[in-house]
């Protein structure tokens, strides 16, 4: 992360799943509710269908849906460095 970027941290309402990618495989997970997740790239444009955005829950790096973060999701606290 570049000095003086900050992300976002969320804590989910709801299960969701997110997806991770390696070999060739997409790979499952199953968030609980209460997971609390970092968003690792902008949510903005997220207005955009389908929009998928990487985030880091667990020290994984998984992807999930833009509106699923922003419906399922409230927003506790940024990470700065």
């Amino acid at each position: 992360m570049a000095p003086g970027t900050a992300r976002v941290r969320f804590r989910l309402k709801s299960p969701t799943i997110a997806v991770a990618h390696s070999r060739g495989n997409e790979d499952i997970f199953h968030l609980p509710a209460d997971a609390e997740i970092t968003v690792l790239n902008p949510l903005d444009g997220s207005d955009v269908p389908n929009r998928m955005v990487e985030i880091e829950w667990l020290n994984r790096r998984l992807r999930m849906f833009a509106v699923d973060i922003q419906e399922r999701g409230e927003r506790c606290g940024m990470l700065y460095r």
